[in-house]
């Protein structure tokens, strides 16, 4: 289960993605091993933010995104609003097998602060 805290995160400033992981029943989980991609909708990496392993996985997490992580791309600056993704690819043990795989997408939008519309 993921949860994110606002709809909306504002370019260049900071937004985070809280995670409480679950199991297959419904308990909490603490994975053996999280990482996460943060991309656009074309599933392109955004500021080399590839397959960032956390360090010591727990239960409950935070990816925290800012700065470049949240840039407004060349082709998007007409836009007022982008959307973007994190991807989170997590492996858990439990009574039905060890390394079993809990996989998870967040999407948000993006708000461009130069966009000016008609």
């Amino acid at each position: 289960m993921i949860t994110i805290r606002k709809p909306r995160a504002k370019e260049r400033s900071t937004y985070v993605i809280s995670m409480k992981f679950k199991d297959e029943t419904g308990e909490d989980a603490v994975p053996t091993a999280i990482k996460w991609t943060l991309c656009d909708e074309n599933s392109n990496p955004i500021n080399g933010r590839k397959d960032v392993e956390v360090l010591v996985p727990a239960n409950e997490i935070d990816v925290v995104l800012k700065g470049d992580d949240l840039q407004i791309l060349e082709g998007e600056k007409d836009q007022e609003t982008v959307q973007r993704y994190v991807v989170i690819e997590a492996t858990y043990n439990s009574t039905l097998g060890t390394g079993l795989p809990l996989n998870e997408v967040a999407m948000f939008e993006l708000t461009n602060f130069l966009y000016i519309g008609e």
